[in-house]
């Protein structure tokens, strides 16, 4: 099977849930954007020096999967969707931002990012899901089909990798 179809070809993507759209239409710009921070988390992961880190980004970059698919999913056709962002995830990262601040010595302003490359690719990928955010928040303003607690679950992501940027820079 070929990953190249052309069936994008003329501007157009399909859905998850099956609808063709324009490539630059809100949905797809979400989860385009949402895919971006996947790729920047990767990176840093990839050079991460604390374990905590790996931990934390695996456990984001999967759950970027049920978020895509819900960002790329028709409000009609919801009930194809078998795993939704949840108050479980959000409680995770919560605990996880609960336990970076006590752990860390925050600076009391915003930090310099350049501190190092994993701390450096971590603020990009802060950068880029709060731009998501921006696009998810204009999207459930304009169309149906967009859970609160997606939208709650992204708004804390910049939350927890500007912590793990902190982290990786020395807890500075």
């Amino acid at each position: 099977m070929s990953i190249s179809t052309g069936a994008g070809d003329k501007g157009t993507t399909s859905l998850y849930s099956g609808e063709r759209v324009k490539k630059y239409s809100l949905r797809p710009e979400a989860y385009g954007t949402v895919d971006e921070f996947g790729a920047y988390l990767g990176a840093a992961r990839c050079i991460a020096e604390n374990p905590k880190t790996k931990e934390i980004i695996i456990y984001i970059q999967s759950s970027l999967f049920p978020l895509c698919t819900e960002l790329a999913t028709s409000p009609e056709k919801r009930s194809k969707i078998k795993k939704f962002i949840g108050e479980e995830e959000i409680s995770q990262i919560e605990l996880w931002i609960k336990e970076l601040e006590e752990e860390l010595e925050l600076p009391p302003s915003l930090v310099l990012p350049g501190e190092n490359l994993s701390s450096s690719l971590l603020h990009i990928a802060r950068t880029v899901i709060r731009r998501a955010e921006r696009r998810i928040v204009e999207l459930s303003e304009k169309e149906e089909g967009v859970s609160p607690n997606l939208l709650k679950y992204v708004n804390r992501l910049s939350d927890i990798v500007y912590l793990l940027a902190c982290l990786e820079a020395g807890g500075r």
